[in-house]
Order: structure tokens, then C-alpha cells, then sequence
């Protein structure tokens, strides 16, 4: 990450919702974008991040941005995703992380959904962690699932400059 880049990250504000893939990646998230609010727990399926959303945009935490890494527990269907952004609503810019669960039968499917969304949503952008882990699975835990403690902070570089695309234009 170039320190342009950097101070942009630390300067962002938004929040992440995830399961426990991101938050095996929280206090490296958290370094980078110390402004963001990051709400993550192991076993979280998608359908349960929406309570979750939807009370941080009654308190106003959401912020402009909103990164959320939910999927790899089960699969996402297209009402969730849909309830998902119409709580976050289209001013704020989206980034989603598919998933890599290989050792799942859903995985595929999660990740044709949100690519399916992508389509849809001009402010929801997918973060193709798949296939970017899918090249380095030495950064995986035996489950081939939660990053390492060396995974975590590629994970999180690699969420950081997905997330920055959009800012440096």
C-alpha cells in the first residue's frame, strides 16, 4: 500500500460487518482504518448480519462506507442481499468480500449471488478475495477457510486497496 493510499485509509470512515474470517482480520483492518466501526463474530450467517446493519444505521455508525464480509456460513440468497442494501441505502458505497469456503457446497453459489448483486447495485462493489486466496493458500489455517496470523494481514492490505480503488480516481 502506497502512503497516499495509507492516509486516505486512516482518514475513511465507515464500518465492516463480518463473520469470523474477518475477524481473524479485525486488528489489522483496524490499523488500517482506525476511523472504522467493525462489528464481526464467529458463525455469523448473512440473514444475521442484517439486525446488525440495520441498528447501526439507527445510531448512525454506519458511515459512507460499509464493508462486509458475510457468506462463508451458509448460503446468501438474493432477498438478503437486497434487505442488506436497502438498509445501507444507495449513498453510501458497498464493498463485499465473496467468499472461499472450498471445503463447502456453497461457496459457488454465494459467490454468484453477489456477483449476481453486483450487477444490480451501481454502489455495490465485490472484493474477489476467492480467487485472490485461491493463489496463496499458504496464508489459510488447515480448514482452508480463516486466514493465518500472517493470512490476516494480507487480507487485510487486500480489502484496503480493493476498498481504495474507488478513491484514488
Amino acid at each position: 500500500m502506497t502512503a497516499k493510499q495509507l492516509t486516505v485509509a486512516q482518514n475513511l470512515s465507515g464500518s465492516a460487518i463480518g463473520d469470523s474470517v474477518m475477524l481473524a482480520g479485525r486488528d489489522d483492518l483496524q490499523a488500517i482504518f482506525p476511523k472504522l466501526y467493525i462489528d464481526a463474530q464467529v458463525a455469523r450467517q448473512a440473514e444475521a448480519g442484517i439486525p446488525t446493519i440495520k441498528s447501526l444505521s439507527d445510531r448512525g455508525l454506519l458511515g459512507k462506507n460499509v464493508i462486509i464480509g458475510l457468506g462463508t456460513n451458509g448460503n446468501v440468497t438474493a432477498d438478503t442481499i437486497n434487505e442488506i442494501m436497502q438498509i445501507i441505502g444507495d449513498k453510501r458505497q458497498v464493498f463485499w468480500i465473496n467468499v472461499h469456503v472450498p471445503t463447502q457446497p456453497w461457496q459457488n453459489s454465494v459467490n454468484m449471488q453477489l456477483a449476481a448483486a453486483e450487477k444490480q447495485y451501481r454502489n455495490l462493489r465485490i472484493i474477489n478475495w476467492n480467487e485472490y486466496i485461491s493463489h496463496h493458500s499458504g496464508l489459510l489455517a488447515s480448514d482452508q477457510t480463516h486466514p493465518t496470523q500472517s493470512g490476516s494481514s494480507k487480507y487485510a492490505s487486500f480489502i484496503a486497496k480493493n476498498v481504495l480503488k474507488p478513491a484514488q480516481k
